[in-house]
């Protein structure tokens, strides 16, 4: 894929994980869900249509840390010890910034 064609995939991944996280505000955890959630949620079965996929594990990591740089989430580290890899199990708790008006 080109370099354009992966960042129109990064943005429409990124929108469906704000969809996931907008869809999760409303449930018993406050609207926080782990990592492995919203990947499982923005899967082709999920959110995502068919042609756009994570690359791995790592590639959601980096998009959910993209919406947290850019202030539309909010992540806390669910890691029991902070020795232990950052993988997206492990990815820490992440919420969506409510919209202030």
């Amino acid at each position: 894929m080109s370099d354009h064609a992966n960042r129109q995939r990064d943005a429409r991944l990124r929108h469906a994980l704000l969809n996931a996280l907008h869809c999760q505000r409303g449930n018993q955890d406050g609207g926080w869900c782990t990592g492995r959630f919203l990947l499982d949620a923005t899967t082709p079965y999920g959110i995502v249509g068919q042609g756009d996929r994570y690359e791995d594990d790592n590639h959601c990591i980096v998009l959910l840390r993209d919406l947290v740089n850019k202030g539309m989430a909010v992540e806390e580290d669910g890691r029991v010890d902070v020795d232990q890899p950052y993988r997206i199990d492990r990815h820490p708790l992440v919420d969506q910034v409510a919209q202030q008006d």
